[in-house]
């Protein structure tokens, strides 16, 4: 996401972070359906318990 996100022109990011899959999972449709910025794109970012977070990046 560092390498990505400079590259792109005109936005504003904003990360939110959850702590942990779950509570992504129980509160990501409350946080999109309440979002009150017109044109706003998000893109969710989740990784995979099983497996080397470095190796699947």
């Amino acid at each position: 996401m560092e390498t990505i996100i400079p590259k792109i022109t005109d936005i504003t990011p904003l990360c939110i972070a959850f702590e942990g899959k779950q509570q992504l999972e129980k509160e990501i449709e409350k946080k999109l359906k309440h979002w009150n910025i017109s044109n706003t794109k998000f893109l969710i970012v989740r990784d995979q318990d099983s497996g080397d977070c470095a190796i699947i990046k």
